[in-house]
């Protein structure tokens, strides 16, 4: 309170304080309204705390309690404790009295107890979705089961089914093209429930056969084991040795022993599409004998030199540092398989490739077999359930040599015409019907060098001349059906009159 200043204020103090009616109040608020006791006799919280605030109010806050003992007061708080509240209720009364007027605020609070635990609930019911399988050929909703089957929740196994249908999706797509499912909800609060022929759900197709498909594609730049051998000619040093049952294509390349020469043999370019992926396999046999160093290559110019998945001995060749796979001291006496995949670059500079084989050996032999480049449509794998359909390649594809043809006839001094012969090309080991395409090189003669029959198995030829010969190179070439090519070539050489 101020301290009074002159006669003014003192009159002020003497005379009676007022309240502001209209406004003033008192109020209490609790922590919690309840004591918590559960069914063991334990109780939450250990005590309530009770705050007053006063509003338009000034002088001393009285707290009383009813049912219940107060504890910490202060000028505008108290607490009721747990152990000082011996009833089931309560009360909490904070009042002020000011100018003979008394405000008051009343708070009750409550002990609430735990009710003992219920009787238990009655059993809840089993759920489950019922799924049926068919195969058929038809996109028309097989017939569902027409009589009642029976669902054991705890095992999934549903008796009684019929009409060809079943709990699981038939395991091979042989049974029909189209797979059909049907569904319907099992409900029961026992351990099985029956499912009668009216509930199961209209029949819908979840899967159908995809078209079959080939991981490997017979490609017609495919090239077997003959094909390398009529590709390697003049080499003394290899000898194609056919119909044996040992290896895989019933032949093989036997590299004889070179009193430690280095060679180095090829076959000529095939072409190879670019962006492809190829996969090529050689079978090698080193014979126990066998001294020296050998590789085996499938070369790609602009590219590579790839081993064809053959191992590295640690070793490279003198020059060009290529990888020596097979030495003296490599696995002797014993067939083994190699096999590598190989994409052509897309923007390479060359589409073509080729077989290499670089030998030096001074003792023994190298046998190789199977050597086969297929290209691949891609690296994923096929499903069990489809069916793998490839061609059978063939790898025995040849044709018979022609002899030459040679002779002369015609007067002297004068233009002469004559007919020369025929030659017919003989093809076997392929897969007919055969195609054949004839080709004549001319290297001497004034007078073309007539043909008939150029796409035919026979050609006919003849010409004219004046005291000359006519020379040329006849080729034919055969396709078989599968894409593979032969070839063979005949000299042609015929005298008119007087050569000078």
């Amino acid at each position: 309170m101020a301290t009074p200043k002159n006669d003014r204020d003192v009159l002020i103090l003497a005379g009676p304080r007022t309240v502001n009616l209209p406004t003033a109040a008192i109020d209490l608020s609790p922590t919690t309204n309840a004591f918590h006791v559960d069914t063991g006799g334990g109780f939450d919280p250990a005590s309530i705390s009770f705050v007053a605030k006063l509003t338009d109010l000034e002088g001393t806050i009285t707290f009383t309690a009813s049912g219940a003992t107060l504890t910490s007061v202060t000028a505008n708080s108290a607490v009721v404790t747990y152990a000082n509240m011996p009833g089931a209720t309560a009360t909490v009364t904070a009042s002020i009295t000011v100018n003979g007027t008394t405000f008051s605020k009343t708070v009750p609070i409550t002990k609430v107890l735990d009710g003992a635990a219920g009787s238990a609930g009655a059993a809840g019911l089993n759920n489950a979705t019922v799924t049926i399988y068919q195969r058929t050929n038809s996109t028309v909703a097989p017939t569902l089961p027409s009589a009642t089957t029976t669902y054991t929740f705890s095992n999934g196994a549903l008796s009684g089914l019929n009409n060809g249908w079943s709990t699981s999706p038939p395991s091979s797509t042989l049974s029909g093209a189209y797979l059909h499912v049907s569904t319907a909800t099992a409900s029961a609060s026992t351990a099985t429930d029956t499912i009668a022929a009216g509930e199961w759900a209209t029949p819908k197709i979840q899967a159908q056969n995809g078209a079959s498909i080939n991981n490997i594609v017979p490609d017609p730049t495919y090239r077997d084991l003959g094909f390398w051998n009529r590709n390697i000619t003049g080499n003394s040093v290899i000898d194609y040795s056919a119909g044996s049952t040992t290896w895989k294509m019933a032949s093989s390349l036997k590299i004889q022993e070179t009193a430690n020469t280095l060679v180095d043999t090829s076959t000529g370019y095939f072409p190879m599409t670019p962006g492809a992926t190829y996969r090529v396999e050689i079978q090698v046999f080193l014979s126990t004998g066998f001294t020296g160093s050998f590789s085996p290559f499938w070369y790609v110019p602009g590219a590579q030199y790839h081993p064809m998945g053959c191992p590295a001995t640690g070793s490279t060749w003198a020059g060009d540092g290529l990888q020596i796979s097979f030495n003296t001291s490599s696995t002797k006496n014993a067939i083994t398989t190699y096999t590598a995949v190989f994409t052509v670059p897309a923007n390479g500079t060359s589409f073509q490739g080729q077989i290499r084989f670089k030998t030096q050996m001074s003792a023994g032999y190298i046998e190789v077999g199977s050597v086969s480049l297929v290209r691949m449509a891609n690296t994923e794998l096929i499903p069990p359930s489809v069916t793998l359909t490839t061609p059978i390649i063939v790898t025995g594809f040849s044709v018979a040599s022609l002899s030459d043809l040679s002779g002369s006839g015609g007067a002297a001094g004068v233009v002469s015409s004559r007919s020369y012969g025929a030659r017919t090309a003989s093809a076997s080991g392929g897969t007919s019907p055969y195609t054949y395409s004839w080709s004549v090189s001319q290297s001497a003669g004034t007078y073309p060098i007539t043909s008939s029959g150029n796409t035919t198995a026979t050609i006919t030829l003849g010409g004219k001349g004046k005291d000359e010969s006519n020379d040329a190179t006849v080729t034919v070439t055969v396709n078989d059906s599968s894409g593979f090519s032969a070839t063979k070539s005949f000299n042609l050489s015929e005298v008119h009159g007087t050569p000078p």
